[in-house]
């Protein structure tokens, strides 16, 4: 019964933060005068993927497009950190940590990712280091979030380490291929083999 308890919270919970996240974009773009906001959703099988549409009738600003673009990743972190930090459930902290990779993968300079547009609206000469931090940022919270749930987790039963151990297994083998095939386009898209 808890197995599958934790199963539902899991789906659940990637569905409201994916959610959140375009609704970060939203907000910003909202707070920055975009005269037109739409959120819309796309169900592909269990899956939910959520988009968000802007139009400031005008050029944006590079602050204006890295905000938004960072926005939806900090809205994502600000719910995981409340779900993390809370006493009651032990089933929501270990499902966002579990989760977040997948939230803080959105911050890579790769094309389909919020962080390529960072990149883009970045000044030239500061293109190198801020890379290299979008990359340390996604890197080391990853690494911190499997910290805290290997020290959490080992207080557990082992039916609840087995689930809890395969969903996070499963989700940085996703993140892991995304990771390759990100790796694998760029290397495609400046002609190197």
């Amino acid at each position: 019964m808890k197995v599958l308890l934790i199963l539902i919270v899991y789906i659940f919970f990637t569905f409201i933060s994916t959610y959140i996240h375009e609704l970060g974009h939203a907000i910003s773009a909202t707070i920055f005068g975009a005269k037109k906001v739409v959120i819309t959703s796309k169900r592909s099988g269990f899956q939910f993927a959520f988009k968000t549409f802007f139009d400031f009738k005008r050029n944006m600003s590079n602050f204006e497009n890295i905000f938004i673009s960072i926005s939806g990743v900090l809205l994502q972190l600000c719910l995981s950190f409340i779900l993390v930090t809370q006493p009651f459930f032990t089933v929501f902290t270990l499902i966002s940590l579990i989760y977040m990779p997948k939230v803080l993968i959105n911050i890579l300079p790769f094309s389909e990712l919020d962080g390529k547009f960072v990149i883009y609206s970045t000044p030239l000469k500061y293109k190198n280091i801020v890379r290299f931090s979008l990359h340390l940022m996604f890197y080391s919270g990853s690494t911190f979030s499997l910290y805290l749930l290997l020290k959490l987790i080992s207080e557990l039963t082992k039916y609840e380490i087995m689930t809890y151990g395969t969903l996070c297994f499963l989700l940085w083998i996703r993140i892991s291929i995304n990771i390759v095939n990100y790796l694998h386009e760029r290397r495609l898209q400046y002609g190197k083999t």
